[in-house]
């Protein structure tokens, strides 16, 4: 049998409240009594051990139990899968005054759909072909029709759910850091004397030090703040004088070199900086060199220089593993951002997510 429902709510958030084996299961799947990890075979599958709260004729009915393998993917659309199938495991045997069930097949197809009003909407389908063994279901036929509807409330209660706690629990908004070491006055001071000066081709710093600003990373005002249009009074280069100049420039140069002037032992992760080529279990910063990138000049020779000294330095890296998805991990007491904050230093948090029944996060601190 199957149910269909429209939720109110990202692919994301659904995926994870599915994949959850908490308390917070009990506030929309009425079928849920206990549920625990058997074994983790790899990062998209696992083995769990399910007792079901079916609450039919209790006197009468032993309980059921499930122990079975969920399988979970998400295609190239944002869509997930999630698939269950029962499984005989050595450490998940029969239980006393249990009665254990078979999963034929079963999950849950979690798609997106259009918003509405600017509020994400999901299609939630939830399959399930089970068994649920025991004399009850040959005596009474109404029985195991009576716990599969029950089971497949579980899209209702996925949308009741949504529908009264999405308010409720919104994430705090973070402003992002800007340049600590001026305030606003000098800043605007800087760059409109930066917009006067005639520049054959801007380079990134400029660009970035007249557009930067200080935004809420959850705001839905987010739109409003484009990035003005290059002005047309910008002189055009004059590729007579380019021509004369060396190709190949060194692009340290230009690059400020305060970052020798800085601690960098204060800054630490959970994972260790190691510079040898045979260690294990560690981060390591390549020589820029190894790359080229594109010259100033690659739109009128296609020349490339090499990379050089980075922009940022790369400070600090953290590995964690938590059940659930691991959003700002700037606010983390004690990490790199926190300590760049306390000094007035600019700071770069980037959070690769690989996400799985154990979600797993590598941030890199620049």
């Amino acid at each position: 049998m199957k149910a269909v429902g429209v939720v109110e709510a990202s692919c994301e958030s659904i995926f994870e409240l599915v994949m959850g084996m908490d308390g917070t299961r009990f506030e929309w799947d009425c079928c849920f009594q206990y549920g625990s990890l058997v074994e983790e075979v790899d990062g998209h599958t696992a083995i769990l051990y399910h007792r079901l709260q079916l609450d039919w004729c209790s006197v009468f009915v032993w309980p059921r139990d499930l122990c079975y393998v969920r399988y979970w993917r998400r295609n190239d659309d944002g869509s997930y899968v999630v698939l269950f199938r029962s499984r005989e495991h050595a450490n998940c045997g029969p239980h006393p005054g249990f009665v254990r069930a078979h999963i034929e097949s079963g999950g849950f197809n979690i798609s997106p759909l259009k918003p509405r009003n600017g509020r994400p909407r999901t299609q939630v389908q939830h399959l399930m072909q089970i068994d649920l063994k025991g004399w009850a279901v040959g005596y009474f036929p109404s029985f195991q029709q009576h716990c599969l509807l029950k089971m497949l409330n579980s899209v209702a209660g996925l949308r009741e759910w949504f529908a009264q706690t999405d308010e409720s629990h919104t994430t705090p908004r973070i402003p992002v850091m800007v340049n600590m070491n001026s305030n606003p006055a000098s800043s605007k001071k800087g760059r409109r004397g930066q917009e006067t000066s005639i520049q054959p081709i801007p380079t990134l710093d400029h660009a970035a030090s007249r557009h930067s600003v200080l935004l809420d990373e959850d705001s839905d005002d987010d739109e409003d703040y484009q990035i003005p249009e290059p002005e047309q009074e910008v002189f055009c280069p004059k590729f007579e004088h380019d021509n004369k100049r060396t190709v190949l420039e060194d692009p340290s140069d230009k690059i400020d070199l305060s970052l020798d002037q800085i601690d960098l032992s204060c800054f630490s992760g959970n994972l260790r900086r190691d510079d040898r080529d045979n260690s294990r279990d560690c981060w390591r910063v390549s020589d820029g060199n190894n790359f080229r990138v594109r010259s100033k000049h690659f739109s009128y020779d296609k020349t490339k220089v090499p990379a050089g000294k980075p922009l940022m330095e790369l400070v600090a890296v953290d590995w964690l593993k938590d059940v659930k998805r691991m959003d700002h991990v700037a606010r983390r007491r004690g990490c790199a951002v926190q300590v760049a904050s306390a000094k007035g230093l600019f700071s770069l948090a980037v959070n690769v997510q690989v996400p799985a029944s154990n979600h797993y996060s590598m941030v890199f601190y620049l």
